[in-house]
């Protein structure tokens, strides 16, 4: 317990994030908050009278446990009152079709291609059964048209029309947009017609952020007019205020190939930057004693001034809430611990905002910093650079490998990629970041006074920005800039985390039970990765995705798959997002676009497969005609409503896969309904599976009679 003591809010903080995560997935537990309170607080009671002489030290260690488990309790209670869903009047518990709805803009506008999407706090909803007031954010779409411009923060709007739940996935693996936007308390969407809203009203519900909006806004503008070329503006608007609306693929590919993506996202590099020019040009203020005050009071300001500039982002609001921590307990006089401050930071956060744990900026902000703290250090000392600018660059370096090994697992894990050339990337771009994020605050703030000066400034930083653009494209043309298609479940990540830990305080400290704990979590890892490998080596299944209008079906054998589509050519996207997850999980390796329809017979729009002895029928939507005979089949996948070619067919499984025309899909399941078939729609259940292990196979070789 040793290596805890000093590290008080590091404990409190894994406690509060320990009961944040028992909140969200156990919440009937804390239906009682006041009953576990008491049972909490009765053990404590009991063990601080009959042992509070007999035993202190017994007092002690069971009063520190208790009071874990009393922030486990807080954490779990800030979970359940996080989500707006239990509050009685949100707009989840409201029954009845919605006809209209009004409320309030309470973010700012992201640019997609045909729409402006804003957050939208509901006020007022018009039912079937009439008026009600409710609360609740939903993402509302405007769409562009000819005269169309941004709404700022606080309008009041009136929206003539539905919302819509925001759908779960339907593919295995697939990404849970539908949980991710829960974590933010947004449940439904608004796609709305120029036509069918109106402006009723103005009167935004926090200046301070309304402020905040405008000085994001106007900056935009002033990095567009000052900085020439399209793309070199708008990665002075994505590194500097974190508008990325404006990126186009090709550039976001090359800085997440190159490993410099984080430049592009503002976030705690940034704001480190920030605090080092404030260090660099107000450092030697620290010197004395009202100079260190001063010191701390131009340090936040800037911070928070710069925070003001991006709009109070949140990856910004999390990194500046860190610097201050960290500002502060450096400035109090007495002697800080780094993780504490960090515990400390974390803490603030959770309590702020509990959701902010499940998002991939709170986690990689804290664990880059806590790499940076523990390992470039003996990192940095491993060489002795000739002379300082030698020097300059294995900090760098040091850095940028001490950061990239704390947090490759979460990468892996969330973005399943390692740019290969990381090293030689960051050496460039962390020193550019810093000329271009410098110089972009220089442009603003003199392009405030003077256009002409801010527009000489905009011009040198453009050229900048090409020629940084132009070594990032460049490292795309070098061979294999990414290692992509790589997978670590949840147990994989935590162990490795552990593993490192535990190795790092024993090397640190000469310790043998740590490093032996260490080799523990080595051996689990690898029996992990073993046990994978067995599971992923022994499915045998068939899989039908649910991928809108293409049928795409898996045949999964091992770690080999057979996919068979009867379009002429699958979406990429569809690829990308409904299937190529679930192969990435499931061992396999990685589907294309030009799948065909290999081993299938065709007649008339009706397609007939044997994979591995199970049959399967399609009606296709082009289906005409009708069998010469009643058949037997496994699966049959309905895509058109034919009652004469559905009366031919005998399934054990009816599936109704994707279909042009929601009339035709309801009046095949009506169909169904009135013979008593059971059947399973891949459009509202999502894709169909099968476990083959066990199933009969098949040695039919046609259902045509020639």
């Amino acid at each position: 317990m040793n290596i805890w003591n000093s590290f008080p809010f590091v404990r409190y903080s894994i406690a509060l994030i320990l009961g944040i995560l028992l909140g969200v997935k156990f919440p009937i537990i804390w239906e009682r908050p006041f009953l576990i309170f008491l049972v909490l607080l009765i053990p404590v009671l009991l063990t601080a009278f009959f042992f509070r002489k007999k035993s202190p030290v017994l007092v002690r260690t069971l009063s520190g446990f208790f009071s874990l488990v009393f922030i486990v309790f807080l954490g779990g209670c800030l979970a359940v009152l996080n989500d707006e869903r239990n509050h009685p009047d949100h707009y989840e518990n409201i029954e009845g079709k919605v006809k209209a709805f009004s409320g309030s803009i309470c973010s700012d506008h992201y640019e997609r291609e045909h729409y402006m999407r804003y957050e939208f706090e509901l006020n007022n909803m018009l039912t079937e059964q009439g008026e009600e007031a409710v609360k609740g954010r939903i993402f509302l779409y405007l769409k562009k048209d000819s005269i169309s411009s941004i709404v700022p923060y606080g309008t009041q709007l009136f929206v003539q029309g539905n919302f819509f739940q925001i759908n779960g996935p339907h593919n295995p693996d697939e990404f849970d947009y539908q949980e991710y936007l829960a974590r933010k308390n947004i449940f439904a969407h608004a796609f709305v017609n120029p036509d069918e809203w109106a402006e009723v009203g103005y009167k935004p519900a926090n200046p301070l952020l309304s402020l905040a909006y405008r000085v994001r806004g106007s900056s935009s503008q002033m990095i567009t007019a000052f900085i020439p070329g399209v793309q070199e503006a708008a990665v002075i608007n994505a590194l500097l205020i974190g508008v990325k609306d404006y990126l186009d693929t090709e550039i976001r590919e090359a800085y997440s190939a190159a490993g410099a993506m984080h430049v592009l996202a503002v976030s705690g590099l940034h704001v480190g930057i920030v605090y080092l020019l404030i260090t660099l040009v107000f450092g030697s203020l620290k010197k004395t004693g009202w100079g260190k005050v001063l010191f701390v009071l131009i340090s936040l300001g800037v911070i928070w001034c710069y925070a003001l500039i991006t709009g109070f982002s949140p990856s910004v609001m999390r990194a500046s809430t860190m610097f201050s921590v960290i500002i502060l307990g450096e400035s109090s006089g007495r002697k800080t611990n780094i993780y504490n401050s960090l515990g400390l930071a974390a803490f603030i956060l959770l309590l702020y905002n509990p959701y902010f744990v499940y998002e991939v900026g709170f986690q990689l902000s804290f664990i880059a910093v806590l790499g940076i703290v523990m390992f470039q250090p003996p990192i940095y000392r491993l060489l002795d650079a000739p002379n300082k600018f030698l020097d300059y660059l294995w900090a760098i370096v040091s850095v940028s490998i001490a950061a990239q090994l704390a947090t490759f697992p979460l990468s892996v894990y969330y973005f399943h990629q390692f740019p290969t050339y990381f090293l030689f990337s960051n050496v460039l771009i962390i020193p550019a970041s810093m000329v271009m994020l410098s110089t972009g605050l220089f442009m603003l703030g003199v392009g405030s006074f003077s256009v002409i000066a801010g527009e000489t400034i905009g011009f040198l930083l453009g050229g900048f920005v090409e020629f940084v653009n132009w070594l990032i494209l460049s490292f795309q043309v070098l061979p294999f800039p990414t290692i992509d298609w790589l997978y670590l479940g949840t147990i994989s990540v935590v162990l490795i985390y552990l593993g490192m830990v535990y190795f790092f305080h024993g090397v640190k400290n000469n310790k043998f039970s740590p490093l032996a704990f260490s080799m523990l979590c080595l051996i689990s890892l690898s029996i992990n990765f073993h046990n994978e490998d067995y599971r992923n080596g022994n499915q045998e299944r068939i899989v039908i995705y649910d991928t809108d209008e293409d049928l795409v079906m898996d045949m999964i054998l091992g770690t080999e798959s057979q996919l068979i589509s009867f379009s002429s050519q699958v979406i990429d996207d569809v690829i990308s997002f409904s299937i190529n997850p679930h192969h990435l999980a499931s061992g396999l390796s990685k589907a294309e676009s030009n799948l065909v329809a290999t081993n299938v017979q065709s007649r008339n729009g009706i397609y007939f497969s044997i994979l591995n002895g199970i049959r399967v029928l399609v009606v296709g939507p082009d289906a005409s005609g009708k069998l010469s005979q009643e058949v037997n089949t496994d699966i049959a996948v309905y895509q058109k409503f034919d009652p004469a070619l559905i009366d031919q067919i005998n399934a054990k499984y009816l599936v109704i896969g994707p279909m042009e025309s929601w009339r035709e899909r309801n009046d095949l399941k009506k169909y169904l309904n009135s013979h008593n078939s059971d059947y399973f729609d891949v459009n509202e259940e999502g894709a169909f599976e099968l476990d083959l292990k066990n199933y009969p196979k098949s040695n039919q070789a046609s259902i045509f009679v020639r």
